[in-house]
């Protein structure tokens, strides 16, 4: 019969999150076929092992039927996690991935689970991405920028029907680039410039840049005259 044993060190109680990754519960196994084996869980999955162990429900004689059984509890328990975090708010795939991973989940678990949320329809990167990119044109953000972030965000502007002219207009981009550039305060001093380096910082083209630019400080100058 081969040896197994395990414990459980939950984090201290005001232990600080290190980054955005969730203080877990350090899992170590010792078994004949892995040795000492040391595995982060999240906390929930650690109070239900015990739960179950003081209930005598959970009595694993293997390392293969511990891995199992963990497995199982952490199947069992990102179900209720993920509908948690889809209530509060929209998730991408991505970004849902990335938040359970950090809470300590299995990395097969939370591939799995996150695939059938989005066959299911909990998530829809294309909605997502929808949403996402209308609340940031409506904050003024150009093409390049908005690309950009879905580019980090594990999206792409595929996903968008008709991108960029059905969400960004040439007439309305021309719109709002010079209604931004119409906010900087003029010094007299390196004012196209900084108005370039401004527009370009929400995401404007170069020449939309320099154009909004360039009526500005004509609009200055005649208001001089």
């Amino acid at each position: 019969m081969s040896s197994l044993a395990w414990e459980l060190t939950f984090p201290e109680k005001r232990q600080s999150t290190l980054g955005r990754k969730k203080p877990c519960v350090t899992l170590s196994l010792t078994s004949d076929a892995g040795g000492i084996e040391r595995f982060s869980i999240p906390v929930s999955v650690g109070r239900k092992v015990q739960s179950l162990e003081r209930e005598g429900a959970f009595h694993p004689d293997s390392r293969a039927e511990f891995i199992y059984e963990l497995t199982r509890i952490q199947e069992s328990l990102i179900r209720s996690r993920i509908e948690t975090l889809i209530c509060r708010r929209d998730y991408s795939s991505y970004a849902l991935r990335e938040k359970l991973r950090l809470d300590g989940y299995f990395s097969s678990v939370v591939k799995e689970s996150v695939e059938r949320a989005v066959k299911v329809g909990l998530v829809d990167d294309a909605r997502y991405a929808d949403s996402y990119v209308r609340a940031k044109v409506s904050q003024g953000w150009g093409a390049i920028r908005i690309e950009r972030e879905l580019e980090r965000k594990g999206l792409s502007t595929s996903l968008l029907e008709g991108w960029p002219q059905s969400y960004l207009s040439v007439a309305s981009q021309k719109e709002k680039a010079l209604s931004l550039a119409r906010r900087k305060r003029l010094t007299g001093k390196n004012d196209y410039e900084r108005i370039v380096r401004f527009l370009a910082s929400k995401g404007y083209s170069f020449e939309l840049c320099s154009s909004a630019a360039k009526q500005v400080l004509a609009e200055s100058a005649q208001a001089k005259t």
